[in-house]
């Protein structure tokens, strides 16, 4: 029986390493690789009601921002920390969690959904 004098298989077992993609290398170098999954996505979605907060502070214009306030949401079977942006009179709720009862949250943020299902965005 002939073999084939290409090995198909890098002498070591080990595959070639990859060059990772420009984005993934800024952020490494940023010190983003010091964090883990559940920060990052409690700052992102921290990061999206401040967002919808300060929308919401330049509609009405008589309200003013009073901090924060933090609440855990699971995201699928992660638990995510978060801190949720408030206003003083008690009216604004970020439209990206919705409240099961005075205390519980739910995440209905798009951007998380995939991540939920276990699916990846490209």
């Amino acid at each position: 029986m002939a073999t084939d004098p290409k090995p198909s298989v890098s002498p070591n077992g080990a595959p070639a390493p990859r060059a990772l993609p420009p984005e993934v290398e800024q952020a490494l170098a940023s010190g983003l690789g010091n964090y883990t999954l559940r920060e990052l996505l409690g700052c992102m979605l921290s990061s999206v009601g401040v967002a919808e907060r300060e929308a919401y502070l330049e509609r009405t214009g008589e309200d003013k921002a009073n901090g924060f306030y933090d609440r855990a949401v699971q995201v699928g079977s992660l638990p995510v920390d978060l801190r949720v942006p408030r206003t003083r009179t008690g009216d604004f709720r970020p439209a990206s969690l919705t409240w099961n009862t005075a205390t519980n949250l739910k995440l209905t943020c798009s951007a998380a959904t995939p991540f939920c299902a276990g699916r990846t965005m490209k």
